[in-house]
């Protein structure tokens, strides 16, 4: 950084006048209710069609602070309350108290603290060993602060990439502290809760700095640990506000007017988002400020919303754990037909599948069809449970679960011929899962800004591009059909975590083209209000197929597979296959902002 002014007046250009960017915390907590919030906002708005939103995922914690301090463009970040007083403790960013405002509390979270039942209290831990998730989460950060600001030092320890919160990780430490969030990726079995306790975590003036009081219930822990007797029937803890914060942009600043219309269009969208049965905002706090925070200038919700829409948006819900799975029962699976159940995994990936749209999206309503069909005897359809997941790609561990997963949609198929272009994901896939049939087929094209259309009429025209591609995705289409545009270095690869992210870097001029299905593309596009500035290469570069998956240790994978297969057939043979196509590809179109 040369000067301070000059870097946030010059680097920030790039930003466009008619959008704002938002880092959610998506990378950290890839199915988090910030992340949720944020893209239930971004979509109504871009439906409004005043403001283009941009939600980009972002890293969570210090790294988001780091980021709406320095990264061009970035206008807004979320941010946990305790994020400041962890600054302080660590001694970075002292800018940030003065550069980063609150605009809207989106919901809290409670502190879980486990600890072994000879400790008593949060004291007695000092000098002990305290697990947390990942390192820099929010769990993390959280166990930091507490511990800091109340003087009690302890040797603080995190999970390794890929290592799960088990009873098995547990054994060689004195306690460990999780947020709501995180407690339902926690696998905790019988043995934590014979060894384990819920420890209180009173409010006290030095935690007043950053907490608000707030209480774990029974029922919070879906029986799974030992709640003990506490007097009143509730264990004392902290509640984490999780919010959305802007830079500190002045008045004076050609960002302000924008990040400005963006915060007044974001208390008006609250009633509607409010009455979405499923929506994130539910626990919206939009007048709470968290302690130590200064409210931004331009986040006056009283100028926005009436005294009975403010009343009406009180916060619903009081925060909750996420309960965690039960551990997979014995269940027999050779329960009678008619009766059985089939568990599905189902990735967000619109429109093919989502659990906003009918049916579950395109791809859903066809599986949903054809398993119906395929039952036998025929009416003998099995109950479909669909557990959605936003984490793209889905965690590989889930879909080949065999014991709580039947069946696992959408999947492209990966070219398992080419294994060094594969993600991990779909490389294990191919050692481990059986594919249906093509359950729909997918053009992927190069979507490039319309106003900088490069010619595309044939493959050396792509020579020297850069082209962005979501993390999720193989890099197979770059190298099959002879291609080997990135074994030969032809072009340049940019990958980034979402096909959100990817538009945003074509539209920096980071990349020339992002490689995306049609129909995600558009979809996405449509919903964030860029239909105008983005246009589709006519020359496809392939066509992929959509399938759903088994994995193969299934005990009926075989039965599974040709359940759909037969189905499927027995729908493209009828009307009905086209009739579905036809009413999501209008009900898409007749959306589109």
């Amino acid at each position: 950084m040369t000067t301070v002014s000059g870097a946030w007046s010059q680097a920030r250009q790039v930003a466009s006048a008619a959008t704002v960017t938002i880092l959610t915390d998506g990378v950290a907590d890839t199915s988090g209710l910030a992340a949720q919030a944020i893209n239930e906002l971004a979509e109504a708005l871009g439906r409004a069609g005043k403001l283009r939103v941009l939600p980009i995922a972002g890293l969570g914690a210090v790294n988001n602070v780091r980021e709406l301090l320095y990264l061009p463009g970035i206008d807004f970040a979320i941010l946990n309350s305790d994020i400041f007083s962890y600054l302080d403790l660590t001694r970075q960013f002292p800018e940030g108290r003065r550069r980063i405002r609150h605009v809207v509390q989106l919901h809290d979270q409670l502190v879980l603290l486990l600890a072994r039942k000879k400790f008593k209290s949060v004291q007695e831990l000092e000098g002990r060993r305290v697990l947390t998730m990942a390192a820099g989460g929010g769990g993390n950060v959280t166990a930091a602060t507490v511990f800091g600001l109340q003087g009690i030092p302890i040797k603080l320890e995190t999970l390794q990439p890929g290592q799960t919160l088990d009873d098995a990780r547990l054994a060689d430490v004195d306690a460990v502290l999780l947020l709501s969030g995180e407690y339902g990726r926690a696998k905790l079995g019988e043995l934590t809760r014979q060894e384990f306790h819920v420890l209180a975590l009173p409010l006290t003036p030095a935690l007043q700095k950053a907490y608000r009081a707030a209480a774990i219930e029974e029922a919070d822990l879906a029986n799974r640990l030992d709640f003990g007797k506490p007097e009143g029937g509730k264990i004392a803890t902290l509640a984490v506000g999780t919010s959305l914060a802007s830079f500190d942009w002045s008045a004076t600043n050609f960002r302000y007017k924008n990040v400005a219309a963006f915060i007044q269009a974001t208390y008006a969208a609250l009633p509607a988002l409010r009455k979405q049965q499923s929506s994130a905002w539910h626990q919206a706090a939009v007048e709470a400020l968290p302690p130590g925070w200064t409210r931004y200038a331009a986040a006056r919700p009283r100028d926005v919303l009436s005294a009975a829409q403010l009343g009406e948006l009180a916060p619903r819900e009081r925060p909750k754990l996420v309960a965690a799975a039960p551990p997979p029962t014995a269940a027999p699976k050779e329960a009678p037909v008619a009766k059985r159940a089939m568990n599905v995994l189902a990735a967000a990936r619109p429109p093919l599948a989502d659990e906003r749209l009918a049916d579950g999206g395109i791809v859903g309503s066809l599986l949903r069809k054809s398993i119906a069909l395929g039952s036998s005897p025929p009416g003998s359809a099995p109950e479909i449970r669909v557990q959605w997941t936003r984490a793209l790609p889905p965690p590989i561990e889930s879909v080949l679960d065999d014991r709580v997963i039947d069946l696992s949609f959408p999947i492209e198929a990966p070219d398992c011929e080419r294994p060094n272009d594969l993600t991990q994901t779909s490389a294990v896939l191919c050692d481990q899962a059986l594919f249906s049939d093509p359950i729909l087929h997918v053009v992927i094209g190069l979507f490039r800004l319309a106003s900088n259309p490069f010619p595309f009429d044939s493959d050396d025209r792509i020579f020297g591009k850069t082209l962005c591609l979501p993390q999720d995705r193989d890099a197979s289409i770059l190298n099959a059909a002879g291609r080997n545009w990135l074994a030969d270095k032809r072009v340049t690869l940019l990958r980034q975590p979402s096909l959100v992210d990817c538009l945003s870097a074509v539209q920096r001029q980071e990349a020339d083209a992002l490689v995306a299905s049609d129909l995600e593309a558009r979809f996405v596009i449509n919903q964030l209000g860029l239909a105008s500035l983005f246009a589709m290469a006519e020359r496809p570069l392939a066509t992929h197929t959509v399938h759903a998956v088994v994995a193969r240790t299934h005990a009926r994978a075989g039965e599974l597979i040709e359940s759909v297969n037969s189905g499927l057939r027995r729908l493209k043979q009828t009307e009905a296959y086209a009739s579905v196509m036809r009413e999501h590809l209008s009900q898409m179109w007749r959306e589109r902002p």
